[in-house]
């Protein structure tokens, strides 16, 4: 897989839940909020590609560290009937990462595709140690 690589229907997809947004959760339900999926500067998510959901869930671990509250599971499917546009955006450290958009002139997600985005979400990975970070 290189990072240019399109994204399969079956191919998961981890956005981070980070301690500093609990805003992004339904503790009670256990649910993604629309919010997880709203940002102006592109929708930071991190694609599988050749890895196994394991190695995916650590690298996740690893770059977030305490600040990771939980993590959330899509699909390539999942993108694509939200329409939502995913562009390529490897790091030096992480060539699995991917930011997403609304559409291919890297506009902000919808609030119509963020609830998309949200009610296809599983939480997979949830950390009850970490504490929300509340301002």
């Amino acid at each position: 897989m290189t990072p240019d690589d399109a994204i399969k229907a079956d191919e998961e997809i981890y956005r981070a839940v980070k301690r500093s947004f609990p805003s992004c959760i339904d503790e009670i339900n256990h649910k993604v909020k629309s919010a997880l999926f709203k940002d102006n500067n592109g929708v930071s998510v991190d694609r599988q590609g050749n890895r196994t959901r394991a190695e995916s869930q650590q690298a996740m671990r690893a770059y977030f560290q305490q600040r990771l509250k939980a993590i959330a599971l899509l699909y390539g499917k999942d993108i694509n009937q939200a329409n939502v546009k995913p562009f390529s955006a490897p790091t030096t450290g992480n060539l699995f990462h991917v930011e997403l958009f609304a559409d291919a002139n890297k506009g902000p997600i919808t609030q119509l595709q963020a609830l998309q985005l949200a009610d296809a979400a599983e939480l997979i990975e949830w950390h009850d140690e970490v504490d929300w970070i509340v301002s």
